[in-house]
């Protein structure tokens, strides 16, 4: 039998080592493919292959998330080029745990009946905590605290000799035949021993890379809920980072007995010869800033190749206009504006009061997750009043942009404007006034308002937009 093991790796080099020789000893083959890692992992793993090792490398950068195409890429190169019968997928963050089969895992895999295409392996995360030996650079002896149970979330060893069109899921949790499930046998004797935290600082970074590679993967990922674990904690830096970071228990993590256990630490491979101990902290900045400058790099160079999208980012359009008022010589209004709204959904407002979800709309900020979100009710409302009457002259409503699903959600609506007096004029707005699926304006506007009311009419209805400005005679 013929077992090749595969693995993805960025930004991995205090693990990657250890990672490959422990699968040496279970599989004749690893294959790696690097997605750009700003660190030495592609150095450590081509020391290896020059010591001899059965390891092969692809370096292939990408700043999106891809990695269902690039698992597949993974299974059809370990199954046309080396003759695989087998394909072990395994992240460069996970040890398979073999302790049950006699360290043996062929023989268990030529065991599986025929009528199976693959094998589930479920997993045990092992995590850093007090207790750490903090001069040991081997990950599995280092990290010993795990939960008691496995997490019910797998990954997959699959038939190398499969028939069809055969693609593998961007998790490694499973395969396909021809876009079907494959029919896959559940492991009660391998694990995956799963490293994915061994510093606090690693986390951060890992959460900030993976938002912003999900992000630019475009709405697809985002709308199919791709890596929404880390939505959360991004948005925690986002808006305070300090709750994290002046977080003692967060970076001195105290296992909990009552869910976690110490295990003995399992490791087949021989001794490390390339891996360095790691300043997580100084890692951490490092990754986030290198990481930004590739992805600003590679978008730089997609609007100097495509006009139109340039045109779309600067907020300037083909017919001259600009919809954010520079073209009239107009300004932005810069006097205090005093929100709010008619309710605050509990689910979906990142803030949970009216004042502050309703002041998300005038914090300058045009940025995917800036939105406020009421809750769903009949003829939602946002207001903005100027305390004064101003000579306003144009508004420009940002609608979200995060979802191309959430865009109609706001037509038709209603602009009130409401002077001194309180005389109301209504401007009604609907979608064939959004520019660049995402500018609303409403230009031309004559006369003075004190106080400015968007509201959707209707029944049943969200009021949830990212933005709004007013401009007045510069």
């Amino acid at each position: 039998m013929k077992l090749v093991g595969v693995t993805r790796t960025l930004n991995e080099n205090d693990i990657i080592e250890s990672v490959i020789r422990h699968h040496l000893a279970i599989v004749d083959h690893v294959i790696v493919m690097d997605d750009g890692s700003n660190d030495n992992t592609a150095e450590i793993v081509h020391a290896l292959i020059e010591e001899g090792l059965p390891v092969s490398i692809m370096q292939r950068r990408c700043v999106i998330f891809d990695e269902g195409n690039r698992n597949t890429v993974l299974y059809n190169m370990a199954r046309d080029r080396f003759s695989a019968d087998w394909v072990l997928f395994f992240d460069a963050d996970e040890f398979v745990d073999v302790r049950r089969v006699g360290n043996d895992l062929k023989s268990y895999l030529a065991r599986v009946p025929d009528r199976f295409d693959s094998v589930s392996l479920d997993m045990f995360n092992y995590t850093d905590s007090i207790f750490d030996d903090g001069n040991e650079r081997n990950v599995p002896r280092r990290l010993l605290w795990r939960t008691k149970e496995p997490l019910n979330v797998f990954k997959v060893v699959v038939r190398g000799n499969l028939e069809g069109d055969v693609s593998i899921h961007a998790g490694n949790h499973c395969g396909y035949r021809d876009g079907v499930p494959m029919n896959s046998y559940r492991s009660d004797a391998v694990f995956i021993s799963h490293y994915p935290r061994r510093s606090g600082w690693q986390d951060i970074y890992k959460w900030v890379i993976g938002r912003l590679k999900i992000t630019a993967a475009g709405h697809r990922e985002t709308e199919n809920g791709t890596g929404s674990h880390y939505i959360h904690p991004f948005n925690i830096l986002s808006r305070n980072p300090m709750e994290i970071i002046n977080n003692h228990d967060f970076f001195n993590v105290r296992p909990n007995p009552g869910t976690s256990e110490k295990d003995t630490g399992f490791y087949l491979g021989t001794d490390l010869r390339y891996t360095e101990l790691v300043d997580y902290k100084e890692k951490c900045i490092r990754m986030v800033l290198k990481y930004t400058m590739e992805l600003a790099h590679d978008f730089g160079k997609i609007i100097d190749s495509h006009p139109d999208i340039s045109d779309e980012v600067r907020g300037h359009f083909s017919d001259g206009r600009d919809y954010r008022g520079i073209a009239d010589s107009l300004r932005e209004y810069e006097g205090g504006i005093e929100t709010s709204q008619s309710s605050v959904d509990a689910i979906w407002s990142t803030r949970k009061n009216v004042r502050d979800d309703s002041a998300i709309l005038v914090n300058g900020s045009v940025q995917p997750d800036n939105y406020n979100h009421s809750a769903r009710e009949d003829g939602p409302w946002w207001s903005a009043d100027f305390g004064e009457e101003i000579g306003l002259k144009e508004i420009l409503v940002v609608n979200r942009f995060d979802q191309d699903g959430v865009r109609s959600r706001l037509f038709p609506f209603d602009i009130i404007l409401e002077d001194g007096n309180g005389d109301q004029r209504i401007i009604s707005v609907g979608i064939e006034n959004m520019k660049a699926g995402k500018y609303v304006p409403v230009e031309n506007i004559s006369g003075n308002a004190r106080k400015v009311t968007i509201s959707l009419p209707g029944r049943d209805r969200y009021l949830s937009i990212s933005q709004v400005k007013f401009f007045v005679q510069g």
